[in-house]
C-alpha cells in the first residue's frame, strides 16, 4: 500500500510501511487483513548502517484461518557501502511463532555500480525455518529522482517456483 520514512537526525531514520492483504480460498471464502512494518536505521558511519525491523505487528482477525495469518517477524540488518562503488548487506530474521527452536533466516546481498545510473545485484538466502535456500539476481536504474528495480528469485534446494519482482520509486 505504501511506505514512509523520516530522518530525525543525521544518525537515525525511522520508517513505516502498510499493506492490505486480500486472500480468496477455493470455495469462495475471502479474508482481508491490514498490517505493515516498523523500522529504524542507525547510521554508524557514512558507509555503515544497522537496521531493526518489526514486520506484521498487528494480530490478524480470528476469522482468518491460522495458516493464512501473517507471522510477526523481527529482523536485524547491516549494510556497508564501499565508496560509491558497491554495497554489501547482511540480514537475520526470526519468526516469533511456529519457531520453537528460535531458528533464523539469513540473507546476504552484494550490489555493484555498473554505470552512472545502473547497478547489478546478487543475493543468497538460507532459510533454516522452512529448510529452503534461494538465490537472487537483479539490476536497477538509479536515476536522480526515478528509481526502477528488477529482481529474480529462485529456490536452490527444491523445485520451487521462481519469482520476478519489479518496483518503482519516485520521491515527492
Amino acid at each position: 500500500f505504501g511506505a514512509l520514512a523520516k530522518t530525525v537526525s543525521p544518525l537515525l531514520t525511522f520508517g513505516l510501511s502498510v499493506y492490505h492483504l486480500q486472500q480468496e480460498l477455493d470455495g469462495g471464502a475471502k479474508h482481508s487483513h491490514w498490517n505493515g512494518a516498523l523500522g529504524a536505521l542507525f547510521t554508524v558511519s557514512p558507509g555503515l548502517g544497522i537496521a531493526y525491523v518489526l514486520s506484521n505487528p498487528i494480530k490478524a482477525n480470528n476469522d482468518v484461518p491460522e495458516p493464512l495469518r501473517p507471522i510477526m517477524q523481527q529482523s536485524l540488518g547491516l549494510h556497508w557501502l564501499i565508496e560509491d562503488l558497491m554495497r554489501v548487506t547482511f540480514d537475520v530474521t526470526r519468526w516469533e511463532k511456529y519457531n520453537a527452536d528460535k531458528k533464523a533466516i539469513l540473507q546476504s546481498g552484494f550490489e555493484i555500480r555498473l554505470a552512472e545510473f545502473a547497478v547489478g545485484r546478487l543475493g543468497l538466502e538460507i532459510d533454516d525455518i522452512r529448510k529452503r535456500n534461494a538465490g537472487t539476481l537483479g539490476f536497477g536504474f538509479m536515476g536522480p529522482r526515478l528509481k526502477a528495480n528488477y529482481s529474480f528469485y529462485k529456490p536452490l534446494t527444491e523445485m520451487g517456483r521462481a519469482m520476478h519482482s519489479v518496483d518503482l520509486q519516485l520521491p515527492f
